[in-house]
């Protein structure tokens, strides 16, 4: 019975020194934690992604390890940025969000770890991130309610996004259906002097776009007593 004990504890032992023998040939297990990032970011935002490379069994972090922000797109991966890992495994990755087509696209997020001699390589969850057009607005000034006919107001108004002047790649602008040229006063800023006024309502329309934010028009009507 004794002989019998003892040669399933060297079987154990035997089991356990060849498992770890094993592991120690293939690598050590790893682990990307990938922390929240945000649902969605506008075209020229920097978007910062954080999180920790550990060692599976141990939790311990992996410092010095290069890992790969990655774009996993339906077509192939596409590699974002590249950076190391810190002490205890921490890393942390900011690139522009840039965008080569006129409308909304998703970036599929993950980070990747190819793994070396010591660790196995490993892959994070996936986020989805909506990479929006930035808005675009039209803002007219100094426009009273109603004028008298024969009058010829100037029109004035500016281009902003998200409260700062935007010079656009196109503006078209129309006053009662005939296509008008506004001034240019500085950037985002425009001017135009109305021929005079006639009796009803008048329509001044604007229709600015510019590559990487959202085409946006914009319609007024001048009352006219």
């Amino acid at each position: 019975m004794k002989m019998l004990l003892g040669a399933i504890i060297i079987s154990i032992m035997l089991l356990v020194s060849s498992a770890n023998s094993l592991e120690a040939r293939a690598g050590k297990a790893t682990t990307i934690i990938l922390n929240q990032t945000p649902k969605f970011v506008y075209v020229g935002d920097q978007l910062k992604v954080t999180g920790q490379l550990i060692e599976t069994n141990t939790g311990e972090g992996i410092s010095n390890a290069e890992i790969k922000v990655i774009d996993n797109k339906p077509g192939g991966q596409e590699i974002l940025v590249s950076t190391k890992t810190r002490k205890y495994g921490f890393f942390t990755s900011t690139w522009k969000m840039s965008l080569g087509d006129p409308r909304d696209k998703t970036v599929h997020l993950l980070v990747r770890y190819d793994g070396s001699e010591t660790y196995v390589g490993s892959i994070s969850g996936e986020h989805t991130i909506m990479v929006r057009l930035l808005p675009l607005e039209i803002n007219f000034l100094y426009l009273k309610s109603s004028y008298k006919r024969g009058e010829t107001p100037e029109i004035i108004f500016e281009v902003t996004s998200r409260g700062r002047l935007v010079e656009p790649d196109t503006v078209y602008t129309s006053f009662n259906g005939q296509i008008v040229r506004p001034a240019v006063y500085g950037m985002g800023n425009y001017v135009y002097e109305t021929p005079p006024l006639s009796k009803g309502h008048n329509q001044f329309f604007v229709n600015v776009s510019k590559l990487g934010y959202e085409t946006v028009s914009r319609i007024i009507t001048i009352s006219v007593n």
